[in-house]
């Protein structure tokens, strides 16, 4: 990603803070589960959500939401 790209999403994504543990852990759990082609997009956006300074200490809750949201996708026919 270029750099003032990945600045401009840092800036983007900081002044929606609040969202930032969610996006993060999310994005976290659907790499561990999900596509593997997709886990890189997927760990680049949590890489982005902490760098606009996501709450480190709620992350870890949403990661199980991620984990199973690719379970739930993998049951639905």
């Amino acid at each position: 990603m270029h750099s003032r790209t990945r600045a401009w999403l840092v800036r983007k994504l900081h002044d929606a803070t609040a969202a930032g543990p969610e996006l993060a852990g999310v994005s976290l759990g659907l790499a561990e589960g999900g596509i593997p082609s997709l886990a890189p997009r997927y760990r680049a956006e949590a890489e982005l959500a902490r760098a606009a300074g996501a709450d480190e200490g709620q992350i870890g809750q949403w990661i199980e939401v991620g984990r199973n949201r690719t379970g739930q996708a993998r049951l639905t026919p």
